[in-house]
């Protein structure tokens, strides 16, 4: 069955948001090819097929989404993270990652990620939803590596994991609770006891360069 795929206008002022913030991160060709992408990708969702989901008055379309050949790619390490995390200094990469995430749970439109839902969702490890998120979530831990790596951490994997942690535990902590200052603190002063216990680095405030106050 083929279900329509409609975009709100709501959908369309993002789309346009999220086009002028790549274009001036990186580069407009950047911001059309992603863009252009995820239109194609939200019209894909229309021809996947539905399963006994359907009964409960919704297509199972989360499997065959990310399944497809090009999705997964493009949703993990997307070019709007890439571009917050790499206009920090190299030394401080590691660190913009919790930066992003401090940023991304604060946004109205905010509902957890869609990985970690889709774990809970498709309990079974063999499930192929499951296992593109347990992907995800390993390259996440990969990009994190080789982010402390360049920043010349001598035990770079040693310092990713708790980061990971760290971020991972704050998406679901303010999924559950919301994004009161008391987490978004105690997500920012762990990664920061953790990154100068590791390199011995006085970490500044504020600024994007480091690990900085709310918005």
């Amino acid at each position: 069955m083929r279900y329509r795929v409609i975009f709100t206008p709501q959908a369309q002022e993002q789309l346009a948001d999220l086009y002028n913030y790549i274009a001036e991160a990186a580069s407009p060709n950047t911001a059309a090819r992603y863009t252009d992408a995820i239109v194609s990708y939200c019209e894909f969702i229309g021809w996947a097929e539905c399963s006994d989901a359907q009964q409960c008055g919704r297509p199972n379309v989360f499997p065959a989404f990310v399944t497809h050949p090009s999705v997964g790619h493009r949703l993990r390490l997307s070019p709007t993270y890439r571009a917050f995390v790499e206009a920090s200094p190299v030394a401080l990469r590691p660190l913009a990652y919790i930066n992003f995430i401090i940023h991304w749970v604060q946004e109205d439109d905010f509902h957890g990620c869609a990985f970690i839902n889709a774990t809970a969702e498709y309990a079974q490890t063999d499930a192929p939803a499951h296992q593109q998120a347990a992907a995800h979530k390993k390259e996440i831990c990969g990009y994190l590596t080789d982010l402390c790596a360049a920043a010349g951490v001598k035990q770079p994997a040693a310092v990713a994991m708790p980061l990971y942690l760290i971020g991972e535990g704050l998406i679901v902590a303010c999924q559950v609770q919301g994004h009161n200052a008391s987490l978004l603190e105690a997500a920012r002063a762990s990664a920061c006891t953790l990154w100068a216990s590791f390199n011995h680095l006085a970490v500044g405030t504020g600024g994007q360069n480091s690990i900085g106050a709310d918005r």
